[in-house]
């Protein structure tokens, strides 16, 4: 019988020099919050791998293997949505919207 417990995900980063570093496990919400602590401007490749969740308790998941797919990330990390863009930081909840300075227009009289 086919069942899911959903899937967890990590993120791997192949620097230049040909080392691996990898994010811990999280769930899909947070993939963009740990491509932006990962961001680095040696790395050379991103990939997401993601593997099945089994349960120890759950009868069904008793045979069940662990299987782990990657896929690899490409233009995920464009300038215009970079660590450094405080849209990008806010959207991504690494900053608070109140943080940012205030930005003053023309007012309407002049």
């Amino acid at each position: 019988m086919a069942h899911n417990h959903g899937s967890d995900y990590q993120v791997k980063v192949i620097h230049e020099d040909g080392t691996e570093a990898l994010s811990q496990w999280t769930d899909q919400g947070n993939i963009p919050h740990t491509l932006a602590s990962l961001r680095k401007p040696q790395a050379k490749a991103y990939w997401l791998r993601e593997r099945n969740i089994t349960l120890a308790d759950c009868a069904l998941c008793q045979d069940e293997e662990v299987t782990i797919v990657e896929y690899p990330l490409t233009d995920c990390l464009s300038l215009r949505n970079g660590p450094h863009d405080s849209a990008y930081l806010v959207s991504s909840g690494l900053k608070d919207a109140s943080d940012l300075p205030a930005i003053r227009g023309k007012s309407a009289g002049r």
